[in-house]
């Protein structure tokens, strides 16, 4: 009990700083919350004219578009942690070896440093923007089924893009994972997960492959059930398996970073 004690004390030590170090840049969290709409205004009238002109069938209302666009660039704010990047650097530098001496487990400090930084995301950018798109959105449903569903599938987009950003960055022990690798893999992410696209607007052959890919739990589900809300036996079949890929990225991630350690070699002095 004393030991788990002191582990988890270690954890919330790791979680408190990497928060406080998110909030010491003021100036950077202002600038990142007023220039984000600016990709939404395209959605916003693109959307309009197809729903004013019926150029195509979304399957959503104009009010369910939209909040679907405005919530998924507020969960991106929050999920994007850049931990991928991260991981790459200390790699390079070499310091990976002073992090590996840690008396604490690597891949959960960085869980832990994601979940500072998204702690102080939520506070400073989903808050205020959802508050702001209650006012615009006329109507929205704030139901408590909604916002249970919507948070239990948060949960696990929050886990499952933590482990693909780990297992991106593992892959620097193996090769340069530079800034254009990352944005790559982060288009694709957006891609495949529903951020550009709900991904049930994709021909019914992509939706249905995509399907047994663990991105839509990223942004398609949660966003599509906080504005269609499943019936029971769905919501549950799908959050039994999203908790399956998380376990199963989980064990991914155990065994690659274990083998990357064991090849890794530092240089100087």
């Amino acid at each position: 009990m004393l030991f788990a004690n002191r582990m988890l004390s270690r954890y919330y030590a790791v979680m408190r700083i990497s928060f406080l170090e998110f909030t010491a840049y003021r100036a950077d969290i202002l600038f990142e919350f007023l220039t984000s709409p600016i990709i939404f205004i395209g959605y916003y009238f693109f959307f309009h004219a197809v729903s004013q002109h019926n150029i195509v069938k979304l399957g959503y209302s104009f009010q369910e578009i939209i909040t679907y666009y405005a919530l998924g660039w507020l969960l991106r704010m929050v999920l994007n942690q850049g931990i991928d990047s991260e991981i790459s650097n200390s790699v390079i530098t070499g310091k990976i070896a002073i992090e590996l001496l840690r008396p604490i487990d690597y891949h959960y400090m960085m869980f832990y440093k994601s979940v500072g930084k998204g702690l102080a995301r939520i506070i400073f950018y989903c808050i205020p923007g959802i508050a702001v798109l209650g006012v615009l959105v006329q109507n929205l449903n704030f139901a408590l089924t909604n916002n249970i569903i919507f948070l239990l599938f948060f949960l696990i987009a929050f886990y499952i893009y933590y482990e693909i950003q780990f297992f991106i960055g593992c892959l620097s022990f193996y090769i340069t994972v530079n800034v254009q690798i990352t944005w790559m893999v982060e288009m694709l992410l957006r891609l495949m997960s529903g951020l550009v696209v709900p991904l049930n607007l994709f021909p019914p052959a992509v939706f249905a492959w995509l399907g047994y890919l663990p991105f839509q739990f990223i942004y398609f589900l949660p966003l599509k059930f906080f504005i269609q809300p499943p019936d029971l036996a769905m919501g549950l079949r799908y959050f039994f398996i999203g908790v399956i890929w998380m376990i199963l990225l989980n064990l991914l991630n155990k065994w690659l970073f274990s083998r990357s350690v064991a090849k890794l070699t530092i240089n100087g002095g």
